[in-house]
């Protein structure tokens, strides 16, 4: 039988690779499809080339951990003249074989289910020392988890972790004394991280009254957590925490701040004349009220602007010095310009003249000359005296 043919025999029977990791279990069988002589034949066959009769037989290819775990099933033979006492003593032959053959060859499957679940081998099983190591790895990395959320360490060592940038934990900080000692430890260090880390830990574990009572008598948390809101663009939360403070101005000027976010002019003053009633009608807010309110009319004044150049044919100065840009969300004195360029000599009463614009928002004589003089020069407009 040629090598090609061994192979393909074998590889249909029970023996094959794809079986060895079932062949090895305790209640296994061995089934003899073969006969003694093609066996004894084999033998020679690859003997005879080889110099070696151990490298071409079954056992070669397939071990078992002891004798005593084969159950042997006996085969009739294919030639008319083998007793069945023969072909028993040669399956037995095959046996002690393949049991004396086990510490030689194991699959490495084989080698670590031998290794751990008998205690013993010749060959020391590497897969497991690793896994060995790995599982002693996860170990401590658990019980140091365990420690960081069961065990409450001192206020000053966790405030130091976070200082350092090292692990930390505030899940064991449970009662109200607690939190606020870490708070205050923190406080006591100045540094932002830190003191942000132990806000947001009391925020999300207590009451929202508790929350602001104690950060009442905290002003530098509360300016810190104010400006953290600020700067996530979470300005309804910021206002609704400096009313809740009683600190009307900040919840004020966050509004205000609030409506510039807004992406249109017309959205823009929709929400600051939202903002005025409620936010800027204490006492102490009348300027910034005021303020609040010419700047609704700037916007009002510029979009009508705006809306009247562009559709304007007839101004000599659009047609000598067309615009570059639109007036809208421009500032104060930017509209004052823009309206000496192309609005000069317009009576008071049109809403682009100069000096209904001095009037409405209390332009001083001195910045009225500065950008009037700037104005009519980008024009060339040059008012000389007669003498």
């Amino acid at each position: 039988m040629s090598r090609a043919e061994n192979e393909a025999y074998w590889g249909s029977t029970d023996t094959a690779p794809s079986t060895l990791d079932n062949f090895f279990d305790e209640d296994c069988e061995l089934t003899w499809t073969g006969s003694q002589a093609e066996f004894r034949k084999s033998r020679e066959a690859r003997t005879s080339t080889d110099g070696s009769n151990s490298s071409a037989s079954i056992v070669d290819n397939i071990t078992v951990h002891s004798v005593n775990d084969w159950n042997y099933v006996e085969v009739g033979s294919g030639r008319s003249g083998m007793s069945r006492s023969s072909s028993s003593q040669a399956v037995a032959g095959v046996g002690k074989a393949i049991g004396d053959k086990l510490d030689s060859w194991k699959p490495p499957s084989v080698s670590i289910k031998w290794n751990s679940s008998q205690g013993q081998g010749s060959v020391s099983c590497v897969p497991c020392a690793a896994k060995d190591t790995e599982i002693i790895q996860l170990k401590k990395r658990l019980e140091n988890s365990y420690s960081r959320y069961n065990l409450t360490l001192p206020p000053d060592d966790t405030v130091k972790r976070i200082l350092l940038g090292q692990p930390y934990s505030l899940e064991s900080y449970r009662s109200l004394e607690d939190k606020l000692a870490l708070l205050d430890t923190a406080l006591a260090t100045m540094d932002a991280s830190a003191i942000m880390a132990t806000v947001l830990h009391l925020k999300n574990t207590v009451k929202k009254t508790i929350f602001i009572t104690e950060m009442q008598a905290r002003p530098l948390a509360c300016n810190l957590y104010i400006n953290y809101l600020r700067k996530r663009h979470k300005y309804s939360e910021a206002i609704d925490f400096s009313g809740s403070l009683g600190k009307p101005e900040d919840a004020a000027i966050l509004s205000y701040e609030l409506a510039l976010t807004s992406k249109t002019p017309e959205a823009k003053i929709k929400t600051m004349e939202k903002s005025l009633d409620p936010y800027f009608t204490h006492p102490s807010l009348a300027f910034e009220a005021k303020m609040v309110k010419d700047h609704i009319k700037l916007l009002e004044r510029q979009m009508a602007i705006d809306d009247m150049d562009s559709k304007n044919n007839v101004n000599p100065m659009l047609l000598k010095y067309p615009r570059a840009a639109n007036v809208v969300e421009k500032s104060l004195l930017t509209t004052l310009f823009y309206c000496c360029m192309y609005h000069w000599e317009a009576a008071e009463n049109h809403v682009g003249s100069p000096m209904a614009l001095r009037k409405t928002h209390d332009i001083t004589d001195r910045q009225l000359m500065w950008t009037v003089l700037r104005g009519r020069a980008r024009v060339n407009h040059w008012p000389l005296p007669l003498n």
